[in-house]
């Protein structure tokens, strides 16, 4: 990852998605416009085509299995500790080159590149449809 040296932070945004109450977990969505959030905890499932190109994602609830599709998020902290160690560089640069060349070209011009597909799965819809806020 690079960035500029006129910007050299990455941004992020903390988006809540579940609170813990009485032991209980329950989702939580934000609900503002032009700021809406999923509810729940999720997933994102990676598909291939059958030349080996990536031919979109799916965000789904972290319970859901999406058939003939890679799961891409895995959990690397719990309660501030690593759960493993890191790979080393080489590795990780060798999985984004992979992972690069794996996205079609038009995907990965650098001038009006083509949009790359994303569906929200169906369990996570039905769960945003369902959603209603405590009151």
């Amino acid at each position: 990852m690079i960035v500029s040296r006129d910007a050299p932070a990455l941004g992020g945004v903390y988006k809540l998605v579940s609170i813990e109450q009485d032991g209980k977990r329950r989702p939580v969505r934000k609900l503002s416009q032009d700021k809406a959030t999923y509810p729940d905890e999720k997933q994102v499932y990676r598909r291939r085509g059958e030349d080996g190109q990536f031919c979109g994602d799916i965000l789904a609830l972290a319970g859901e299995t999406i058939p003939e599709a890679e799961p891409l998020l895995e959990p690397v902290l719990s309660a501030g500790r690593r759960l493993g160690p890191a790979p080393p560089l080489s590795e990780a640069r060798e999985r984004f080159q992979k992972q690069r060349l794996a996205l079609p070209a038009g995907v990965r011009r650098i001038h009006s590149p083509d949009p790359y597909p994303l569906e929200i799965s169906p369990g996570l819809q039905a769960a945003t449809n369902a959603f209603r806020p405590v009151q």
